[in-house]
């Protein structure tokens, strides 16, 4: 999921105790339906093979609003967008909700998101998340209540809480199931569209760091894997340019200084749609 993270909003950590090996960490905070992807790696995803559930949750109904009551829907994949179409949304007032894997998998991450049409029913409670042991035994996660949004009624209708370790170790390193129990809900009844599993942490989306350097104090990164590599290939690079001619000088790790810009010949002038393919090798 993937989901993207760097999509989520006004985040906040809050520690929460363990009986389990890690230290889990609730995430909170508020996302965009119309971005939100699932993740991969999801355990309890609706198509994965052996995965079972026992629905034992109090199902929220209202009139006008057409919710389901089958908890499939929960791990299907889909939120709804601004069409706000309830018969994807589940409404929960409380109780517990298990999945069984069917093989012992790490858990990394519990995810659960909330949808409703306004900021009325989007508030996120949980009292306990377990694991099932090899022993088939239920072992706490965390068993200290957290909620975010209840009673908020200017949330915004999308949030989710997150539980993960705050080092990134798994909750449970090797479990066979999953057991949420349910808080006490945002006004009675919150509507929740995803939850989600994960057997690993998710690979956040790249983000671009952009800010000016002084020339006189550079100095090249350690570990950088393309240090005086030679291009695989080059293209849209015109010959008689100034500091065209070798595009090696990107990988040198000289940058000249601001007093001698006269060494264009450590510069390597790109026009636009221009592109360089380097070839790592084996990575260490």
């Amino acid at each position: 999921m993937k989901f993207p993270l760097c999509s989520l909003l006004t985040a906040s950590c809050l520690f929460a105790a363990s009986t389990a090996l890690a230290t889990p960490a609730w995430e909170t905070g508020s996302y965009d339906p119309a971005t939100w992807t699932a993740a991969s790696g999801n355990l309890i995803a609706g198509s994965q093979e052996g995965v079972n559930v026992v629905d034992g949750i109090s199902h929220y109904t209202e009139g006008g609003k057409n919710m389901t009551q089958d908890v499939a829907a929960l791990t299907d994949g889909v939120v709804p967008g601004a069409s706000m179409d309830y018969t994807k949304v589940t409404g929960i007032t409380g109780g517990t909700l298990e999945w069984t894997f069917g093989t012992s998998q790490p858990i990394f991450q519990v995810r659960l998101f909330s949808r409703w049409g306004d900021g009325g029913r989007d508030g996120i409670s949980v009292s306990e998340v377990s694991y099932l042991s090899s022993e088939n035994v239920w072992t706490a996660i965390t068993s200290v209540g957290h909620s975010y949004g209840v009673g908020d009624a200017n949330s915004g209708g999308s949030l989710f809480m997150i539980l993960a370790d705050s080092e990134g170790a798994p909750l449970a390193a090797s479990a066979q199931g999953l057991r949420i129990t349910f808080g006490s809900q945002d006004n009675g009844g919150t509507g929740y569209v995803e939850i989600e599993a994960l057997n690993a942490m998710p690979i956040p989306d790249p983000v671009w760091t952009k800010a000016p350097y002084t020339q006189d104090t550079f100095s090249p990164a350690a570990n950088n894997l393309l240090a005086n590599a030679t291009p695989l290939a080059y293209s849209g690079l015109p010959n008689g340019l100034e500091g065209t001619a070798g595009v090696g000088v990107l990988t040198d790790g000289i940058v000249p200084t601001a007093a001698d810009m006269s060494q264009y010949g450590k510069l390597c002038g790109v026009p636009s749609n221009a592109s360089v393919t380097y070839s790592l090798g084996a990575l260490p």
